[in-house]
């Protein structure tokens, strides 16, 4: 008897910029200086473009969803440690609106999604 063991695929890397990709840093000295924010923190896209968020500090960061639009998912990175990155693609047209967990009261975004 034999088993087939399969493995799903890993994405492949986003290249920022791109056409089909909006880029995000989270730029050093963000977690002690309260007058960085993410970089850029307000995007608009198309419908179908992915969003990738680059963490350039010292300290993890997120980039959590707070609030989407009606039928759309909503993202969370999870904890990014520094040099990590991670990508959403975005197809329901609307408001988004995103904080970093650690420091919700001054790393905010916000993307619009338009068809």
């Amino acid at each position: 008897m034999f088993y087939v063991l399969v493995f799903p695929a890993k994405p492949k890397p986003i290249v920022c910029p791109s056409p089909t990709a909006t880029c995000i840093d989270i730029p050093f000295g963000v977690s002690f200086d309260s007058s960085k924010n993410f970089v850029l923190s307000n995007v608009t896209i198309t419908a179908g473009t992915f969003v990738q968020w680059k963490n350039h500090d010292e300290s993890p960061h997120t980039a959590t969803a707070t609030l989407v639009p009606p039928g759309a998912t909503k993202f969370d990175s999870g904890e990014l440690d520094s040099g990590n990155t991670f990508f959403v693609q975005l197809t329901t047209p609307g408001l988004y609106t995103y904080h970093c967990n650690f420091h919700p009261m001054w790393m905010r975004g916000v993307i619009i999604v338009k068809p």
